[in-house]
């Protein structure tokens, strides 16, 4: 595939690939390095830090059970994003994906690193804009022999002024952070801090090859939370614009979302995660459309030694391996890629964040996505919100197409302009 040999992984198969030990198929050397290139950017300890140390403090700090704490940022970062970009009683997004990324940037960032970074609009660019860079370098860098990558990164889309944003504006952030923590342990004091997922980071602590305990740096964290911009940023916005157009497409499935916001959070109700975990259609609905919307050969992995799967088949050291997503879930081969074939209700009220055999999108086993929780809230959040405030139509007035193919086989949001106009035109 594009001069490559790749292993497919499918059923069981994909199962056990993607349920296995990191040391033996490697995420971090699959995704982030052979496909996205992320080792262009960052040295090795950075990396670490943006993939083994974020991941452990998420798992804590973006538990469901700790969702209830992030709600009333959420809509704050929700308001000002309305405002910066819907705040005329007409709108057309010209770039409906540009959009979605801002959009889940300006929700996200003020979760993630803190209140104080709400209106900082070079933060929050540089989260929706780094996302955007990398995804652009992607199909040249699978287009193009690896050796040549080097030779050709000037002349592509960079993300250096990403890094050196985020070392501008989060560093000074965490010598405050760390101060003020200091001062506390000084005098027997508890910090009084957020512990929010920046905070979890700038208190985590690694341990050497000598057992020496330290912090992470600043100007390491700051760097590393590109990692975890993309993350939260690229997942969650493309999986907004997918649901977005799959109710564009279906005037019955938005005939039921209505109907559901109408019954559950009428009027000027206040959204919460309370009362979205009431909504059965929003939940069948943002189930389905994570399966509909996942890349027909995705999460792709190295094999970082020869490996054997259960029924016998073997590969060597170095091989990547993609795994067929869209049939593992739909488990019954059926792959319903057809708008009209686009059913909720054969999610049967399973929960939109919990795994299942014909449900991986999120992964599997112990590498289940830990941003999933929050990437659903926000989601479900803004899909509420925009329907509830707004009329949303594209700018042909034709049916989209939900779901694109790149190449064949990477799920893409379509690009046509949309329209959004307010229901009730009021001052802002």
């Amino acid at each position: 595939m594009l001069g490559k040999t790749v292993t497919i992984a499918g059923g069981k198969s994909a199962e056990e690939s993607m349920a296995a030990e990191s040391s033996d198929m490697s995420l971090d050397y699959g995704v982030l390095r052979d496909i996205l290139h992320f080792d262009y950017l960052f040295d090795d300890i950075t990396m670490y830090i943006g993939v083994y140390v974020t991941a452990t403090v998420a798992k804590f700090s973006l538990a469901n059970a700790r969702m209830p704490m992030y709600e009333a940022d959420l809509r704050r970062g929700m308001a000002n994003a309305c405002e910066r970009y819907l705040s005329s009683p007409t709108t057309v997004i010209e770039h409906p994906m540009a959009f979605f990324q801002n959009f889940v940037s300006y929700m996200s960032v003020p979760v993630l690193l803190g209140a104080e970074f709400s209106l900082n609009t070079e933060v929050i660019e540089s989260f929706a804009n780094c996302t955007a860079d990398i995804t652009r370098n992607v199909v040249f860098y699978m287009m193009t022999p690896n050796s040549l990558h080097k030779k050709v990164l000037p002349y592509i889309q960079s993300s250096q002024k990403h890094l050196n944003c985020m070392i501008k504006h989060v560093a000074p952030a965490i010598y405050e952070r760390r101060e003020k923590m200091r001062l506390g342990e000084l005098f027997g004091q508890e910090h009084g801090l957020v512990e929010n997922f920046l905070q979890g980071v700038i208190e985590y602590v690694q341990t050497d090859e000598n057992g020496v305990e330290s912090y992470c740096s600043a100007e390491q964290i700051s760097k590393s939370i590109l990692l975890v911009a993309f993350a939260s940023v690229h997942t969650t916005s493309i999986n907004l614009s997918f649901s977005l157009h799959w109710l564009l497409a279906r005037p019955d499935l938005m005939k039921k979302m209505m109907d559901e916001i109408e019954q559950v959070i009428p009027g000027d109700t206040e959204i919460t995660g309370e009362a979205l975990s009431k909504m059965k259609f929003l939940n069948n609905f943002m189930r389905e459309v994570l399966r509909q919307g996942a890349d027909k050969l995705g999460v792709s992995k190295k094999a970082m030694s020869d490996f054997t799967f259960s029924n016998g088949y073997q590969i060597p050291e170095g091989r990547l391996v993609n795994h067929n997503l869209r049939q593992m879930n739909f488990g019954d081969n059926s792959t319903r890629e057809k708008v009209n074939e686009m059913d909720p209700d054969m999610s049967r009220d399973k929960t939109s964040t919990a795994p299942g055999k014909n449900f991986a999108s999120f992964g599997l086993g112990k590498h289940l996505c830990p941003g999933r929780f929050f990437a659903i809230q926000e989601i479900q959040t803004t899909l509420v919100y925009l329907l509830k405030n707004y009329d949303i139509k594209t700018a042909s007035g034709k049916p989209p197409v939900p779901v694109q193919r790149t190449l064949g086989f990477i799920a893409t949001s379509p690009e046509e302009p949309l329209i959004f106009t307010h229901r009730i035109v009021c001052d802002h």
